[in-house]
């Protein structure tokens, strides 16, 4: 085991001699086994058996902090909950700070469906639905649409593009980059 570190002490007396080992566990030594062991006088060596002999053993543990841990992002970064809408609306409003519902295909239905019954759900809970945030995936590159699910309280929207090279993917950024400022406005 690499950072294992093995520490033994002798000593010898007229009555009896003691084995006396330590075993150290990395980082940094947090935890040691004690061993101990008290042999018989030399005359009874030869009929000397491990049963015979007293063994102690001790666990130590030392609270060492380990050097690599990384202090707590305040404030942490957004919790989105994904999935089904009913189990992930659920989720969403008691440990997220929003939601992304899967495709109205899967069952989640469409942003007129689920909306009011996601900010129901929410005053039930006790929580402000304005706080969550809605995000949808797949966005249509429709105005009308996008500004009619922004209505709803939908707060963002993410962009589907095909797995291609960059002449067919900067044309669709390009009209993206259009659309935005008129759904902000």
């Amino acid at each position: 085991m690499p950072g294992l570190r093995i520490s033994e002490t002798r000593e010898t007396t007229e009555d009896s001699a003691e084995l006396e080992f330590r075993i150290q566990f990395p980082p940094a030594e947090s935890a040691e086994l004690e061993f101990r062991i008290q042999f018989p006088p030399a005359e009874r060596a030869r009929n000397w058996n491990f049963e015979s002999s007293s063994l102690q053993r001790r666990v130590n543990k030392h609270s060492v902090p380990v050097p690599d841990t990384k202090p707590v992002q305040r404030p942490h970064p957004p919790v989105i909950v994904g999935g089904a809408f009913r189990l992930a609306a659920r989720y969403a409003i008691r440990h997220g700070d929003g939601i992304l519902p899967a495709a109205s295909s899967v069952g989640s239905g469409s942003p007129e469906e689920f909306m009011p019954c996601f900010r129901k759900m929410a005053e039930e809970a006790g929580c402000d639905s304005a706080s969550l945030s809605v995000t949808l995936g797949g966005a249509p590159e429709d105005l009308a649409l996008l500004r009619h699910n922004r209505d709803l309280g939908v707060t963002g929207m993410t962009v589907r593009l095909p797995p291609a090279k960059e002449e067919e993917i900067l044309p669709i950024l390009d009209r993206w980059a259009k659309l935005i400022p008129q759904v902000s406005g």
